[in-house]
C-alpha cells in the first residue's frame, strides 16, 4: 500500500513537469506520447533485455523537449553499485536504448 501511494505522488509530480520549456522560442512543448504510456513501454523494453523489473523502481523520468527523447531511470531496491539502468526513448525515430548502470 505504502508503496502504491509513492508510486502515485511520484506520477503525479511527473505529470507537472512534463510540459517541458524549450530553448527554441521559451514555449512549452507537450510531448506525443502520455507519461503512463513511457512507463509502460520502458518496463517491457527493460524486460525483453533481461532486466529482472521487479527488482527495480523507477527513480526518475526525464523529457527533452530539444531532441524529443524520453529517459527513464531505474534503481534497484537493493542500493549496490551498478544496481540501476536507464531506458532511452527518442518519440521522433522511436528508437529505444538501454544504458546498464557500472
Amino acid at each position: 500500500m505504502f508503496k502504491k501511494s509513492i508510486v502515485v505522488l511520484f506520477l503525479s509530480l511527473i505529470l507537472v513537469a512534463v510540459n517541458t520549456y524549450s530553448e527554441e522560442g521559451g514555449y512549452t512543448v507537450k510531448p506525443k506520447f502520455e507519461i503512463e504510456e513511457i512507463i509502460r513501454i520502458s518496463k517491457e523494453f527493460a524486460s525483453e533485455k533481461n532486466e529482472a523489473i521487479d527488482e527495480y523502481f523507477i527513480d526518475y523520468i526525464k523529457y527533452e523537449a530539444s531532441d524529443k527523447n524520453w529517459i527513464v531511470n531505474f534503481q534497484g531496491y537493493i542500493p549496490a553499485p551498478g544496481n540501476h539502468f536507464m531506458v532511452s526513448f527518442n518519440e521522433a525515430t522511436e528508437k529505444m536504448e538501454i544504458m546498464l548502470g557500472e
